[in-house]
């Protein structure tokens, strides 16, 4: 039995798998991330995300692959401004690491909120020519925030932030009488 039929979702095994393909209507949808890959398109480093449209009550839309697509981090440091980098602000509320990061440290196992688009015009700068309309086909413009799951960076934060474990009543007791006593020693020395 496939993945699909598990879920209780059999319409996803016939899914068209090219995101070039995929044509939606514009507006926010909620997409879960699949993998990324890296090439060069007109000799410029990119990071391809591949997503899927999490919309179980849709069957038309459910699990139709989209694509955001990422200039890649060029020297030492990840700019600020980069989409990479704003995408990152956007899920996890935090200012992107300057260096080193990849989609995937921030999307895996997460479902996050985006904005799509239709492409009409052809990428090549050099021929600058709108597409038959046959040849449109939808892609995320940019992450707009975080929907459900906890993005695998924030998870050792999460970790370290949980509160200590509760103290054995005697203990606590103990532990109220030393800071009431820290309290009146400060009072007395002032």
């Amino acid at each position: 039995m496939s993945a699909a039929k598990a879920l209780g979702r059999p319409h996803l095994s016939v899914v068209n798998p090219d995101p070039m393909q995929t044509l939606v209507p514009e507006g926010e949808y909620v997409v879960a991330f699949s993998h990324c890959e890296t090439g060069v398109v007109f000799n410029s480093k990119k990071i391809f995300g591949h997503f899927t449209i999490d919309a179980p009550d849709d069957v038309n839309l459910d699990g139709l692959p989209l694509l955001r697509v990422w200039n890649c981090q060029k020297g030492k440091h990840l700019a600020r401004s980069s989409n990479l980098a704003l995408d990152y602000m956007q899920v996890t509320g935090r200012r992107a690491p300057s260096h080193g990061l990849k989609p995937e440290h921030f999307l895996k196992d997460c479902r996050v909120r985006v904005d799509v688009v239709t492409v009409k015009r052809s990428s090549d700068s050099r021929v600058k020519a709108d597409l038959p309309k046959d040849c449109h086909y939808s892609k995320i413009d940019r992450i707009a925030g975080l929907s459900m799951g906890c993005p695998p960076c924030m998870q050792k934060i999460k970790r370290q932030s949980q509160p200590l474990p509760e103290l054995e009543p005697e203990h606590q007791q103990e532990q109220q009488q030393q800071h009431q006593q820290g309290k009146v020693a400060k009072a007395e020395q002032k």
